[in-house]
Parts: structure tokens; sequence; C-alpha cells
């Protein structure tokens, strides 16, 4: 066998899901998956994470994300925008 042989990747199952439809088409997303649909970074997604604004699925070690919840979230931030701007007007 040569030395450079063709080694699977460790998570090969969830790349080939990624290849498959896009992060909502997941029924759970990694936290990366999770930011971008935010447009925030990873760091801003633990934050609201930990303040339990996102509710997660823990699986051992790994935290995952139901897109579902990710929209919901944005739905809530929208409606609240939504809400500030018809009292300041």
């Amino acid at each position: 066998m040569s030395r450079h042989s063709t080694v699977k990747p460790h998570c090969q199952n969830s790349d080939n899901a990624r290849q498959r439809g896009t992060a909502r088409d997941a029924l759970l997303i990694t936290a990366n998956e999770a930011a971008a649909m935010l447009t925030v970074c990873t760091k801003t997604l633990q934050r609201i994470t930990s303040k339990k604004l996102i509710p997660v699925v823990r699986l051992g070690a790994s935290v995952r994300y139901r897109p579902a919840d990710v929209i919901a979230y944005i739905d809530r931030l929208a409606a609240e925008s939504v809400d500030q701007h018809k009292e300041a007007s």
C-alpha cells in the first residue's frame, strides 16, 4: 500500500449530507452552519446559545442545531425589530 493511499475523512457522512442539500434541508446542522445562517461568527452563536435563545441538540460532546430553531430565532428578531420601529414612529 502506498504512502499516499486514500484516507476517508473522519466525518464523511456529514460531508455527504452537505453535498446532497443545503443546511436548511438537514435535520441537524453544526455550529458553523448555524452561524452561517445567522451571518455571525461562531463566538456570537455561542453567546446566543449560552443565553438559551436558540435550543441545541447534544450528541455526546457535539452540539447541533435544528435549522427550524435557527429560523425561528431570526423570525423573533425580525418581529422585535418591527415592533421597535413601530414604537419609535
